[in-house]
């Protein structure tokens, strides 16, 4: 059971702030999920390019493994698996 008093929806941490609202259940803007998680350099979101890049800065620190945590929240399973075609098709190869 969540206390919806608990959780400050408008903390002034972002990522906060949207964790808050999706563990009330509040609605949550998907271009405003990209536009707070894109910037984190530990999180791998974008367009096949900008994931490219992502990757490739850990591989030059030394990385040999990434684990990408795709069903996240209430993602559809169609959107998982069309994410997971994407990444094999679009980026494993350019990397």
């Amino acid at each position: 059971v969540v206390d919806d008093e608990a959780w400050d929806v408008d903390d002034p941490v972002p990522v906060i702030c949207l964790l808050n609202r999706q563990l009330m259940g509040l609605p949550i803007d998907p271009e405003e999920v990209y536009e707070v998680l894109a910037p984190m350099d530990a999180v791998i979101v974008g367009d096949p390019d900008v994931c490219v890049a992502k990757m490739q800065r850990f591989a030059e620190i030394g990385v040999q493994r990434l684990l990408c945590f795709q069903q996240l929240g209430g993602l559809a399973q169609p959107h998982v698996l069309d994410s997971m075609t994407r990444l094999a098709k679009e980026v494993m190869p350019l990397l």
